[in-house]
């Protein structure tokens, strides 16, 4: 099995734009006997969507491949190309006019990691859009920002049916909608170790979503059909292990919320704290080993 790794640069690489990529690349990856990989990297010049602070204004539909479980589609930064955990670091990809998010997402066996997506735009979609019948879908150590305004950050779309499919890892913020994440979607999936923050409520559920070690703070309530119906507020709580009174102030339990850097102070609540899913995964959002 091969893997075919190709660049997404504003010069130099083999791709410019990522809508360019997917469409260009699509292919039956079983039958080919590959799996694909797009390396992301900052801009460095202003051409095409690319700005001149590095982002690339684009937005992307996942679907069409044929892929399997030994033929996988991955989106990832480049090395050294990653926000290790700061927001505003690193590759980010955003949506400036229309609706829809940057990526909607609909590809079985893909991950999408490492970087930040999001949606200056007042239209729906947010940050990232997941829709579709989706199968062993990953999204790892992202930043979901819907830039403040009125829709969801982590937007699963309504008739949507996802199965074995996991979201690690991530911060989903910055929504003044009624949730920072919508979940409409059947079939289970899992939410692990992410934090949620929106100026509006956070987390809206659809029946077989299943979080862990989730914190989520904002400042009204957590709306869900199924799992989690006794919890009325997420105010500064983790959804399974009751962890509550999180602290937004810098260096106490997130190293700097001021600045948006919402790595885990060492020594605060969060470090060490929660299910162990070692079972599963051990790294962070930064990259490193968990404890």
């Amino acid at each position: 099995m091969a893997v075919v790794t190709k660049t997404l640069k504003s010069s130099g690489g083999d791709y410019s734009l990522m809508s360019t990529w997917e469409s260009t690349e699509q292919t039956d990856l079983v039958s080919d006997g590959d799996s694909h990989v797009l390396e992301c990297y900052v801009g460095t010049t202003t051409t095409g969507g690319w700005q001149a602070n590095g982002d690339l204004n684009d937005t992307t539909t996942i679907v069409g491949w044929t892929a399997g479980a030994s033929n996988t589609i991955k989106i990832k930064p480049a090395a050294g190309e990653g926000h290790e955990g700061v927001v505003g670091a690193g590759f980010l990809m955003y949506r400036a006019a229309g609706t829809g998010a940057p990526i909607l997402l609909q590809q079985a066996y893909t991950t999408i990691e490492g970087f930040t997506l999001k949606n200056t735009t007042t239209g729906s979609g947010g940050a990232l859009l997941i829709g579709g019948t989706v199968t062993a879908f990953l999204v790892d150590s992202m930043i979901l920002d819907a830039n403040g305004g009125s829709q969801y950050s982590l937007n699963i779309g309504s008739g949507a049916t996802l199965t074995d499919g996991e979201i690690r890892n991530s911060i989903i913020y910055n929504s003044s909608q009624n949730g920072t994440m919508r979940n409409f979607a059947s079939g289970g999936f899992d939410i692990n170790n992410c934090m949620f923050r929106g100026t509006g409520g956070n987390i809206v559920l659809a029946a077989n979503c299943d979080l862990t070690n989730c914190v989520s703070m904002g400042p009204s309530a957590c709306y869900n059909a199924s799992h989690y119906n006794s919890l009325t507020t997420c105010a500064s709580q983790d959804l399974t292990g009751n962890i509550t009174g999180v602290s937004i102030s810098d260096g106490v339990d997130f190293v700097e919320p001021s600045t948006d850097n919402y790595n885990v102070e060492a020594g605060g609540k969060l470090d060490g704290a929660g299910t162990d899913l070692s079972g599963t995964f051990t790294d962070d959002i930064t990259g490193y080993t968990r404890g």
